[in-house]
């Protein structure tokens, strides 16, 4: 899970090998970030929670507290990842001063899958589900409404969007063929640069790749868009 912040947001995204903490969590105001995290996050209550669950979260507290936006957290498969993230995320919500989350996801499936998550979570400090306390949406066009707290959306479909430039990190190629340019980097050294279909001609490396991860892809149908 990586966190950024961004403009007014900090973006939660998933990865083909974890969560990429990229919710879209508008501050109140940047600049007080560190006060606002150390003044308002109360002590975890770790009920029900798996030992990395219970670190990751704790971690995550004391990156934000210490005026540190950017963190990632690697956990294995079926370690409750995404649990995990709307644990931080409600906490970053209600004690944080947090005005919203924009989680992002690289397939369909993954949106609608943290969708459900997110509608069924309760946390150990409210008798609520999440959805009674804030808002959930997974994003089908464009358009982001203003009293949503959480937006759940696509990478593609936030490259979509009008007006804004993306700059995207990604291991699974499918997620990155429509961008107006890629540069493919290998051992830290970018190999090759331009469009998919540029990368495609004239990098061998890049078509190997592209080939292996379309043809499990066709044995995954899981796996697409």
């Amino acid at each position: 899970m990586m966190a950024q912040q961004m403009e007014d947001y900090l973006f939660v995204a998933e990865e083909a090998t974890g969560y990429v903490l990229g919710n879209a969590l508008a501050l109140v105001d940047p600049e007080s970030m560190e006060l606002e995290i150390s003044t308002y996050l109360p002590s975890f209550d770790t009920a029900g929670f798996r030992k990395c669950q219970i670190k990751a979260i704790e971690n995550l507290d004391a990156s934000f507290a210490d005026n540190r936006p950017k963190a990632l957290v690697q956990m294995a498969t079926g370690a409750g990842k995404t649990f995990t993230a709307i644990t931080a995320g409600y906490r970053l919500l209600k004690y944080g001063k947090m005005k919203r989350i924009l989680f992002l996801v690289d397939t369909k499936s993954l949106g609608e899958q943290a969708e459900r998550e997110f509608l069924a979570y309760r946390p150990n400090d409210d008798n609520r589900s999440f959805s009674e306390l804030y808002g959930v949406r997974r994003l089908n066009s464009s358009y982001i409404p203003n009293d949503i707290q959480v937006c759940i959306s696509t990478i593609q479909r936030i490259e979509q969007m009008e007006g804004k430039t993306v700059i995207m990190v990604a291991h699974r190629l499918s997620t990155v063929v429509n961008c107006d340019r890629l540069f493919f980097l290998s051992d830290g050294k970018v190999l090759a640069s331009g469009t998919h279909r540029e990368l495609l001609e004239n990098c061998l490396e890049y078509r190997k790749l592209y080939g292996e991860e379309a043809a499990e892809n066709r044995g995954n149908p899981d796996k697409k868009d």
